[in-house]
Parts: C-alpha cells; structure tokens; sequence
C-alpha cells in the first residue's frame, strides 16, 4: 500500500480502496480521509466491525468522512453517498429486518428501497392472511375495502400501545388546561378506541365517532361511549361554540385536502370559544413514513406535511398553533446529520389549535 499517495490526494473513487486486505484498508482509509495514521481505539473498532460484517467497508469510509474530524478535512470521496444510503438502511430499526436484496450502486433510491418495500409488504400479507384466514374468509363480498380485512391491518400494523400511550402522555397536559367542568372531548374517527381509553383511564369524560362497526364493537367492548356516525354528518347535528375539545387520530390522511379543510371549518364553528382541537398524521419529513410505512394502509390518500397543516388551521382563523412530534428515534443512525434529519424525524405528528377567545 503506498500510504503517501492517500495522505497528498484530496479527491478519491471507492476503486481506491479496492484489492486491500482490512488492516490495509483501515490504513489507507484513516490516512485519505483524515491525513493520519489510525488511533488504536479507532482502528481496533472498525477493525471487528469489519470482521464481524456489522458494518461495510463503505459504511467505515462513511463514518470517518462524516465524522467531526472528517468534516473538516472536507475530502472528496466520489459516489459514495447513495452506497452509503444503502448500507445504512438495513441498519433501521424495521427495514434491518428484511432479507438483504440485491441492489446496485446509485439505483438504490430508485430501485431498491422499492424491492424492500415489497418484499416487506409481500411478508406482511403473508402473516395477515395465516393469522386471519377465518376472520378474513369471504370478508371481501360486495365490499371495496373490508372492515374486516381492514381491523385486521390495523390489528398488525398500529403502533404498539406503549409507544401510543407515550404520546398521548404528550398530548394530556394541552387537554388538561382547556377542558372546562364537566365538558366532553369529541374523537372523531375513534377507531378501536385507544385514546378514549387513555382518556378514560385520566378521568376525561369523552364520546368516540366512527363509521364502522366492527370498530365501535371493539369500543363498547371496552366499556366506551361511541356513536356510530359519519364526522361530517354528526358534526353537522351539533350547535355552535358546544363543544370544547374536537380530537382525530390518524384521520385526515384519509381525506381529500377539500374534505380535511371542511372537516376543520365545521370543527371551527362547533367549538366553543377557547375551545382546542388536536389532529394527529403521519409525519412526512420522515422519508420512511412518506416513501413507504404511509402506504401500507390502504384507504390512505394523502400525506399532509406539518407547515400546511399550521397555514390551513391559521387561514382557517385557529390560533396559538403548534406541532407536536411524536415517535422520535432514541439515537442518531447515520453519522451525517442531513441523513438523521430524513430517515430519522419522527414518525407522527399533532397539530394543535385553539379557537379564539370572544372580544
């Protein structure tokens, strides 16, 4: 290996580093990126990184380019950033889970993450229609997307009740300070009523709405007050400034943007003055959510990006607004900050606004 030549060059390919056993590698490495030789901590960890394949040649270069040190030097490594989004993506938290499929070079983006996407949604059918044949068999006469088959998605897929409790935890103190004596919260699409019951278990008097009843059954079950109801048709029964809370978890992804701003207008004109409504969505900064988890339900239409919901509820004449994000990843995945901010934001988010006080 002629170290020289990697300490002088500031631009380099990742054929520079081929044909290299890893103790040369690590030196040419540490000796193109960073201009010295490897301390024995550094080299010693990447050392049985390599060695024990949780990590990839690229994913070394890659972390000392990125890292703080490596900023600074500021050398070129040609290509490298979408074998990098490669090889890191098998490191997150779900897609780590699926078989490695082949991809190639800079068609990751394009052709890979597709290939993942698939062959996960491929296991996930599998798995549903194993554990749900008999809750399943003949759900699809005469339906355009069954109730059961979709209770069943939702069964598999909803976040974990830890992980949901955890926001809701967020949500509570914003609820605590607008609730009056004896008001109600009214939540709209209450599905199988997983809010209620942590409103419940608070000591928060509130009503569920939802069209299908094979929800609202797994709602009564649990000794929850839920209407079976249109939102549109029971918002539309109810008077002016009545109510105090209007809540929608994972509801207006589900709408067209005309329905989800009617949905706000009428929510507008039933709360009471100071009144506070709360819409929860996936959150499309994470590139995860918006390129794929988004899609795995199926009555999905739209991704709505945290500052349109804020301008909508603003032109709308909401006030005080604010976003809340929830499902945030405990650490850092990529050693480049730009790449956390994609893959790693969090996975949900609540919009929050109040009606204006009278006078």
């Amino acid at each position: 290996m002629k170290k020289d030549r990697y300490i002088s060059e500031q631009s380099f390919s990742l054929h520079d580093f081929t044909g290299l056993d890893d103790h040369d590698f690590l030196q040419a490495a540490y000796a193109a990126i960073l201009k010295r030789d490897p301390d024995q901590a550094g080299y010693d960890h990447y050392l049985q990184q390599l060695t024990s394949r949780n990590m990839t040649r690229v994913q070394v270069l890659g972390r000392l380019r990125y890292s703080s040190e490596g900023r600074r030097r500021g050398i070129r490594i040609k290509n490298i950033v979408p074998l990098l989004v490669r090889d890191n993506l098998f490191s997150l938290p779900v897609l780590g889970r699926v078989l490695s499929i082949p991809v190639q070079g800079c068609r990751i983006i394009q052709v890979g993450f597709v290939r993942l996407q698939n062959a996960f949604a491929a296991r996930v059918a599998e798995q549903l229609v194993s554990r749900h044949k008999r809750t399943l068999q003949g759900a699809f006469e005469g339906d355009v997307f069954p109730q059961k088959v979709y209770l069943a998605l939702e069964n598999e897929l909803r976040s974990a009740a830890k992980e949901m409790e955890t926001a809701f935890k967020s949500y509570l103190p914003y609820l605590l300070q607008t609730l009056q004596k004896d008001s109600l919260v009214v939540d709209l699409g209450c599905g199988r009523g997983e809010w209620l019951s942590f409103l419940q278990d608070h000591a928060v008097r509130a009503v569920g709405v939802d069209h299908s009843q094979s929800m609202l059954e797994l709602c009564r079950e649990q000794g929850l007050d839920v209407v079976q109801a249109d939102i549109f048709d029971y918002l539309s029964g109810l008077e002016n400034d009545s109510v105090c809370v209007l809540t929608g978890f994972q509801l207006i992804e589900h709408l067209q943007p005309a329905d989800m701003v009617r949905l706000w207008q009428e929510c507008f004109r039933v709360l009471r003055p100071g009144g506070l409504v709360l819409f929860e969505t996936p959150n499309p900064e994470n590139f995860q959510v918006s390129a794929y988890y988004f899609y795995l339900d199926p009555t999905h239409k739209k991704p709505v990006p945290p500052p349109l919901a804020a301008y909508t509820m603003d032109a709308l004449g909401f006030r005080n607004i604010r976003i809340v994000r929830n499902r945030e990843f405990d650490r850092p995945i990529f050693e480049d900050p730009r790449l956390n901010q994609f893959f790693c934001a969090a996975m949900d988010y609540a919009v929050l606004a109040w009606k204006p006080e009278e006078g």
